[in-house]
Formats: C-alpha cells, sequence, structure tokens
C-alpha cells in the first residue's frame, strides 16, 4: 500500500469519526478541490466501511439473538460460515442497505468515474482490495471493544450519513480528504 492509499484510507477515519464537517483550524484555501477521482475512491471507501462494519454488527446482532453474549469483539471466527449481505437478516444489514439506497445515484457515479478512467477490470481489483484492507483495519481497531458500544457508535454514524443530502455527502467526503491531505500554507 502506497502513502496515497493509507492517506484515502484515513479519510474514513476523519469522516466516521466526526461527521461534523471541516476539521481543525482550516481555512477555505488550506486545500484545494480535490480531483474528482479522489472524491470518488474516498467515498467509496466510506460506503465500503458503512458495509464492513455492517457485517460486523450483524454478527453481533446474530450472536444476541440466539442469547450468547456479546462482550467483546474478537478476531473473525474461522467457522467457515460464509457472511451473506441479505438486508432483511439485521438491523445493521438494512441500515447499511438503506444508505446504499439513499446515496445509490452518487455511490454509482463514482463507481462509473472510477472505471471510466481505470477500466472495470482495476475497478474490481481496486473495490476487492479496498473492501480487504478496510475489514482488516476495523478488524484490528475494534478488537477488545465492547461488541454493542461499536455497534451503537457505527449506528449513530450511519444515522448522520442518512440524514445527509447528496451535496453534504460530497461535501464531508471533501471536506475529511482535505484534513488528511493538508496543503502547505501560502506566502
Amino acid at each position: 500500500m502506497d502513502l496515497r492509499e493509507l492517506g484515502i484510507g484515513s479519510v474514513l477515519a476523519v469522516l466516521l469519526g466526526s461527521l461534523s464537517g471541516p476539521t481543525a483550524a482550516q481555512g477555505p484555501e488550506a486545500c484545494p478541490k480535490p480531483q474528482p477521482l479522489a472524491v470518488a475512491e474516498a467515498g467509496l471507501r466510506v460506503h465500503t466501511q458503512v458495509m464492513v462494519r455492517a457485517l460486523m454488527c450483524k454478527t453481533v446482532e446474530e450472536d444476541r439473538a440466539a442469547g450468547r453474549p456479546t462482550g467483546r469483539l474478537e478476531a473473525p471466527r474461522e467457522d467457515g460460515v460464509h457472511q451473506t449481505m441479505d438486508p432483511r437478516q439485521s438491523a445493521a444489514m438494512r441500515a447499511y442497505a438503506a444508505l446504499t439506497e439513499r446515496h445509490r445515484t452518487r455511490i454509482s457515479g463514482w463507481e462509473r468515474e472510477i472505471i471510466a478512467k481505470r477500466g472495470l477490470s482495476r475497478f474490481d481489483r481496486w473495490r476487492t482490495e479496498a473492501a480487504s484492507d478496510t475489514a482488516r483495519r476495523e478488524g484490528r481497531m475494534s478488537y477488545g471493544m465492547d461488541a454493542e458500544g461499536f455497534c451503537a457508535s457505527a449506528r449513530g454514524q450511519v444515522e448522520a450519513l442518512m440524514r445527509m443530502s447528496d451535496g453534504e455527502f460530497v461535501a464531508a467526503v471533501t471536506a475529511a480528504w482535505c484534513v488528511i491531505n493538508p496543503q502547505p500554507a501560502k506566502r
């Protein structure tokens, strides 16, 4: 992973961590408008992180429904159970599906933009690598956390994204991109 990929991956932490628009004491000149491709990649990474968190919380919900303690998040189980993405299965997956539907036009536009620039096969590889990278990072960051607290936080983040208009969603992704890609001060 190069530094640019690491930086764009950090958009997730900035955006989903606060969801409050531009952070730090940056003026509007602190970051020139990023290229549309960078915003598209950052936006799809945000969408991917929401999916990964929904899958993690789906497991917590299933444990709770089965009467098993939810306790703390652990490394993924190697029990051979395939994670499906049927949104009817859990509240977390329903929230992910609703978010996807709410911002469907923007998300599919970002996908088309990346495909137009890089081609379908490179896009597919990038999307798979982004999902795998996000899953690894979320697994490491959440290991040992209180599962119920993690999922409550994830729900709050999805709810905040759901309240955003398309323009606000793009602005938040762009602002987060600018926070992790600061520009030198002009003299």
